[in-house]
């Protein structure tokens, strides 16, 4: 947010200001405290931001609480499942226990692509044999 914006901003502190939640148009007063801007919308704490893409600010932006909770929810639910990664590296101290892992899985790997090429192999015959038993190739047509 510019010098401008922010000026503006502090000058609607305290006044009922244009926010749109989700799409709906609705008229709060607009609140600061330590946590930023917000409003009161259905009896709870809203966060909002001021919208940026005018020159002067017009209108602020915010999530509805339901839509907000449902992101925090998400957020918190990706934190823990970082965590529980970490936590499994370094339960795996030593080394060998790794590359034996990635050994592991290249060996897999390779094992997947012989079966998928042989797969095409097996489909690619067949689907020759059935050209020819059409007669396309042995006419002359392009398969």
């Amino acid at each position: 947010m510019n010098v401008r914006h922010a000026k503006q901003v502090e000058e609607m502190i305290g006044k009922k200001v244009r926010i749109y939640i989700s799409g709906k148009k609705i008229e709060r007063v607009l609140r600061s405290d330590s946590q930023g801007l917000y409003i009161r919308f259905e009896k709870e704490r809203v966060s909002v931001r001021p919208d940026e893409s005018t020159l002067n600010v017009l209108s602020f932006l915010a999530l509805s609480p339901k839509n907000a909770a449902a992101i925090e929810k998400l957020r918190k639910s990706r934190e823990t499942k970082t965590e529980q990664k970490q936590e499994e590296s370094n339960k795996e101290d030593s080394g060998e226990e790794q590359s034996e892992k990635r050994v592991d899985s290249n060996v897999v790997s390779f094992c997947l692509y012989q079966l998928r090429k042989a797969y095409v192999d097996v489909y690619d015959r067949k689907a020759q044999k059935k050209r020819i038993e059409k007669g396309g190739i042995a006419n002359g047509l392009p398969p």
